[in-house]
């Protein structure tokens, strides 16, 4: 029997990327960086899209952290990420699959590790 080979593919975050109401699954390839939705109708996967190659980031240094806020209010669900070694975040405005945008922040000090990020969402 052979074995079979482990996927790079994470489940890294659900949320409605394209504006649906219903939400999707975005996995992220642990060797590349590349990002994928899944676009579901209860357990099935209807159809896939990747994003496009030059908005991967380095899984080695950046987690996905939400895709559930919208950061620059344009009624579209943005792209959170984190780099825990720095603690800098980068959101990305988003239109669907594609960039329009993004902004760094740095919310508190890298020598207070005690804190972690599990999600965000609007709070205005």
């Amino acid at each position: 029997m052979q074995a079979q080979a482990a996927s790079p593919w994470v489940l890294a975050a659900g949320g409605d990327t394209n504006g649906d109401g219903v939400d999707e699954l975005v996995g992220v390839n642990q060797s590349t960086g590349l990002m994928q939705v899944w676009y579901v109708n209860g357990a099935q996967v209807t159809s896939t899209a990747v994003y496009p190659n030059l908005q991967s980031m380095s899984p080695s240094v950046w987690t996905l952290v939400s895709l559930r806020a919208d950061f620059n209010k344009d009624g579209r669900k943005d792209i959170l990420w984190h780099n825990p070694t720095s603690g800098v975040f980068n959101a990305w405005y988003m239109n669907g699959l594609a960039r329009t945008g993004e902004g760094q922040f740095l919310p508190y000090s890298t020598t207070d590790p005690v804190w972690r990020v599990v999600g965000a969402a609007n709070i205005w």
